[in-house]
């Protein structure tokens, strides 16, 4: 585990962080003494902060450490610099042999190797703007209790087939959550099928809600692109969430039991079959 004296931070602060760890008994057999590294990423993977080092500063190397000790406390600090974008960031956690760079793969209690570092949590610097996370086009749709979808922000209304067009989306969480919830993104034509859809974690992947604290307000941008050979027409455009695990979607509150999607809009797709250029639209 791991214990981190602040969330939300100003550019130049410093971070606290005391990592937990327990020891097994291969690194002993194997002889190895592993640096640990911390990394405060952004959205796109690029490197802000770090703090590298063997583990209790270097008075407990890992080919030391026995699998009866339950804890061995870690801190280590991290320096902001003094020109962070404000904006959100997340912490990496990971050990790596220092002469070759090569890293400790993770693994899940089943054994199955999962990656070669993990997120332990965010930081967000500098203050949050309001204008930011509030919808053009307000809602307040309760998805099984745990979260609140405030609004979205549509770029058109209207698009020729081949054409992409932007959804925002505005989540508030209700509680701290324990899954990693997947959003979808579905436009949909007049016989249930799907005809374009984006579906991942919010933020593009980078914010799973199972780190979001009670009260936050999420904004959560999609990108739907229309098939160039789309038949022109009005097609719903719905929006829910669900677990990747099971495909379990959140119940919508006031809607049948069986329809655990948000329609937030009619999209209108243009006839560009006119000559000289797009008509209007025609009954789907």
């Amino acid at each position: 585990g791991w214990d981190l004296n602040r969330r939300t931070c100003a550019a130049g602060d410093e971070l606290e962080l005391t990592l937990y760890w327990q020891g097994i008994d291969y690194a002993r057999y194997l002889g190895l003494d592993y640096s640990v590294f911390v990394h405060l990423v952004d959205r796109k993977g690029s490197l802000l902060a770090q703090s590298d080092g063997y583990p209790v500063r270097g008075l407990y190397p890992t080919s030391h450490w026995r699998s009866t000790e339950v804890v061995i406390p870690d801190r280590r600090d991290i320096t902001l610099p003094a020109d962070i974008p404000a904006g959100r960031y997340r912490l990496e956690v990971g050990m790596y042999l220092l002469p070759t760079g090569e890293r400790l793969q993770g693994r899940d209690q089943s054994g199955e190797a999962i990656a070669d570092r993990v997120i332990v949590d965010y930081v967000k610097v500098g203050e949050t703007n309001k204008a930011q996370l509030s919808p053009a086009n307000h809602l307040r749709v309760n998805l099984g209790d745990s979260i609140t979808m405030l609004g979205y922000d549509l770029a058109a209304a209207t698009v020729e087939p081949g054409e992409s067009m932007s959804l925002t989306l505005y989540w508030e969480a209700l509680e701290e959550m324990q899954h990693d919830y997947t959003v979808f993104v579905h436009l949909v034509g007049q016989d249930g099928g799907i005809v374009s859809q984006d579906d991942g974690q919010p933020d593009g992947g980078f914010y799973p809600t199972s780190y979001w604290d009670k009260g936050e307000v999420v904004r959560d941008e999609h990108v739907l692109t229309v098939p160039p050979e789309l038949g022109a027409g009005e097609y719903e455009l719905r929006v829910g969430m669900y677990t990747l695990e099971d495909m379990h979607r959140l119940p919508v509150e006031g809607c049948a039991a069986d329809q655990h999607w948000v329609v937030l809009t009619r999209i209108g797709v243009c006839d560009t079959s006119e000559p000289g250029g797009a008509g209007g639209l025609v009954d789907a």
